[in-house]
């Protein structure tokens, strides 16, 4: 059974209040232009809004649900292009 939820708060700007545009997962504010984008963790599936989460060293949000941030393959794949390990 799937749900859509309705995240009103996502296209609301914190900075001024102002309405946001979208475009896929990313919003601009339509007075302040501040950015940020939304989205979902590719675990669980939690709404992640990365105004509200921490971010792992890789740059990638951390889940506030299940603590996942970036997808193995895409880790593996990075280690790839670096030798096997981060420069």
């Amino acid at each position: 059974m799937c749900a859509w939820v309705d995240n009103a708060g996502d296209d609301v700007c914190r900075e001024c209040g102002g309405d946001a545009a979208q475009e896929g997962p990313d919003r601009v504010c339509t007075s302040c232009y501040a950015e940020w984008y939304i989205s979902y963790c590719w675990r669980c599936k939690a709404h992640i809004d990365e105004r509200d989460t921490t971010r792992a060293a890789d740059g990638w949000c951390i889940c506030r649900r299940c603590g996942a941030s970036a997808p193995p393959e895409l880790i593996a794949e990075q280690e790839g292009e670096h030798g096997g390990g981060w420069a």
